[in-house]
Formats: structure tokens, sequence, C-alpha cells
């Protein structure tokens, strides 16, 4: 940390040694929380422990994700602690950096040390997390502070640096498939992915998540789930024939475990064997090849818009899946059967 910090400016050293400090606070608060309190978190094929200084994430984490109570045999690889206290604005420290600039420098001296970041300017919400000791921390001034998508995508970049540490990379993207082959559906928010992976269920396919998935690299590609949870807006619940009884998250849509309405449940995992772009409004189904680079364009740009950190893992994961697997639009109807009917024969072309 010295020698780090002798190479950067004061406004960075300053922040650097915060960090030390704020990873200790939060080791010293977590150890004090008591097992009870705590809860284990699945994040593809490892996982982490949960504590918080008081209970404000656990229901969406129960709902969202892979958990259950902590594990009395065996302790997880990672542990996570979220404060609510403002204990790092109380403690003195003024954060410099409110410029887009400033947290790429950030990241860039972080790094040095091994040590990932995000810091929210208008929130003053850190989250922070150092993968050789495996722990991470979040310090936010209250729990009224927490973002609107907090509760439907609890915790993400801690999930995401964590899947990263086991081998895999958190992308935008829904996936579908069947035991032999499998693809993932990509495209911006609206482009279909969540209809149609509800869709699919109905019908019997599985699913490894319709928002979010992590991505063993090649050369045999896997999607591992990430969230077990599905939205949808009261409009396509209806086009489908199910239940909008759930409440409504900040964008209207509905936020619930499949196997609550559909009773088929998120699948742990899938294979993925193409890369499919869904667009909705056409008259018939249909599916036809396009060009890696638009897919490309589209996967690489909606992830980081997303999840905003890890760049090259994200470019380069990416690009090994345009580069190895075929590409593919996906245009839907307004029949769910004719629209499964179709990707029933992308699935098929690519086993």
């Amino acid at each position: 940390m010295n020698d780090l910090a002798g190479s950067m400016s004061a406004a960075q050293s300053d922040l650097a040694i915060f960090v030390q400090q704020a990873l200790a606070y939060g080791k010293q608060q977590f150890e004090r929380c008591p097992p009870s309190e705590k809860v284990d978190v699945q994040v593809g094929e490892t996982s982490f422990r949960l504590a918080e200084s008081q209970n404000d994430l656990r229901s969406s984490v129960d709902l969202c994700l892979w958990s259950g109570a902590a594990s009395e045999i065996e302790t997880p690889p990672f542990s996570v602690y979220v404060d609510y206290t403002s204990w790092h604005l109380r403690s003195g420290f003024r954060a410099p950096h409110h410029h887009q600039k400033d947290l790429l420098e950030l990241n860039k001296a972080l790094a040095q040390i091994g040590v990932k970041a995000i810091y929210s300017p208008e929130e003053q919400r850190w989250d922070i997390f150092d993968p050789v000791a495996g722990f991470g921390v979040r310090l936010q001034c209250g729990t009224e502070r927490s973002p609107v998508w907090e509760k439907t995508a609890p915790l993400v970049h801690f999930c995401n640096w964590i899947a990263l540490e086991n081998g895999k990379t958190m992308l935008h993207a829904a996936s579908i498939g069947t035991c032999n082959s499998g693809v993932l559906l990509v495209g911006d928010g609206g482009a279909g992915k969540s209809g149609t992976t509800l869709g699919a269920l109905i019908e019997g396919l599985q699913s490894a998540g319709d928002d979010y998935t992590l991505i063993t690299n090649g050369p045999d590609f896997r999607a591992h789930a990430i969230h077990m949870s599905v939205k949808q807006d009261p409009s396509g619940l209806e086009r489908l024939g199910l239940s909008a009884e759930a409440s409504l998250n900040w964008q209207g849509k509905a936020v619930f475990r499949p196997e609550t309405q559909i009773g088929h449940a998120i699948s742990t995992s899938v294979p993925v064997n193409a890369l499919v772009m869904p667009e909705t409004g056409a008259a018939k189904a249909r599916y036809y090849p396009i060009a890696a680079g638009q897919v490309f364009k589209t996967l690489t740009f909606s992830s980081l818009k997303q999840l905003g950190s890890d760049h090259k893992a994200v470019f380069q994961t990416c690009a090994e899946l345009v580069r190895s697997l075929p590409c593919y639009k996906l245009e839907l109807s307004k029949h769910n059967q004719e629209n499964v009917s179709v990707l029933t024969d992308i699935l098929e072309s690519v086993t």
C-alpha cells in the first residue's frame, strides 16, 4: 500500500487508504453479526455469505437470488457486509471523485493492489471488493438511499466480481435451452428477452435466467443462473395467460419465481450453442442469420451499461462468443407457441 500511495496523487492516496479502512471495518462488523442473521447466496458454482447492519435486502435476495440460511457445516469462500450506518461519512472521509474520469483513474489505481470498487456520487454509496481476501463491503447512507433497481437485482456488482473469481463473466442476456443445446438471447431492455424466456418455460424448455447470466468460456460455453426470478409487464403476463398478482417493480414489471405460476424453476445452467437477437412486432415468427458484429455490439454495450465495470472481461467473453457461435435474428409474433416453435428449430439446428 505504501509503494502504491507514493505513485498516486494525494487524493488517490487518501482513497486507497480509505478503501483499506473500509474493508477492515466491514470485516469487523461482519464477524460481530450473529450467524442467524447471515444468509448464503449461490453465484453460479460458487457462493458468498451475506450480512447487513440492518435487515433490508434479505427479502429481495430470497426472491431474486439462489439463497438459504447460513450453513453451519460449510463456509462459503466469499463474504459481503452491507453497512447502512453512514460510517464512511462520520469517519471524516469526503469523496473528492465526482466525475467519470476521476472514477476511472481511481479504479486503475485500485487495480494495482487488486481491489475493485464502484462509487455512486449521487447516493455516496461504495461497493468495494478485495478478491484476495474474498471479502466485500457496501457503505450506504441508510436503507432509503438504495437505487430503485436494487430490490430486483440485489448486489449485482458483488455477484459479478465473485463470478469472475470463479472463472465466469456476467452478461446482460437471457438463456433458453434443453439438456443438449441452448442459446443466449441478446438485446437491450424491451427487446423481448424476458417475455421469450417466460414463454419458453411455459412450453417446457429450460432457462438459466431472463436478464443476467454467468458465462463459462468455451469451447463448451454454458450459461449459469444468477437470478432465480423472472420479470414481465402485466400485458405480457396477460398474453401468456399468467396472473399479474405479483407487486410491480420500478419498471412496472411483476417480479416472481416462475415455479410459483408455471411449475418450472430456473435451471442451474444450460448449454450455449448460438446467439439470438429477439425483436418484437412481427406478423409471423421467423429466424435468420445476422452479422456477428451486430450481436457483439449489442451484447457488449448492454452488458457494460448494466454492470459498469470489468470492461476487459466483458469484451473478451463477448468476442469469444461471437467468434465461436452462429448468430441469428429472431422475429417474434404475438403468438407464444409459434415463437417457441421457431426457437425450438434454432435449438435443433445448433445441437
